[in-house]
């Protein structure tokens, strides 16, 4: 099993990823890192941002707030749909562990 299909039960990412991004998107994800970079849509999987963030709020349990490594959530999206987006904020606001949110050039409707 790879490690994307580990932590996000899907082993499509890593074949769509141009050569030599692989190892980019996995040092994001050991950093925290997540990016919001297509529409915001069920199909575009922004839903799996949203499992990520739930994945490291449960790393955490049991750490106070100020011991977490925060996560990085970068935009760079035209948006989408309200209710994904919705989703999003919300996982966000329930977050436990410190989630940074940071425009990469535009975060229009949606995003």
């Amino acid at each position: 099993m790879s490690l994307i299909e580990d932590l996000f039960g899907v082993e499509t990412i890593p074949s769509e990823l141009p050569s030599g991004m692989a190892y980019e998107y996995y040092h994001d994800l050991n950093n925290r890192v997540l990016w919001l970079d297509s529409d915001v849509s069920e199909e575009e999987g922004t839903l799996l941002l949203i499992k990520q963030i739930i994945r490291w709020n449960r790393e955490d349990i049991g750490k106070p707030e100020e011991e977490r490594r925060p996560i990085i959530f970068y935009c760079f999206s035209f948006g989408g749909d309200i209710d994904i987006c919705n989703s999003i904020i919300d996982v966000i606001k329930a977050s436990k562990t410190p989630v940074y949110t940071v425009n990469a050039g535009r975060s229009m409707s949606a995003a």
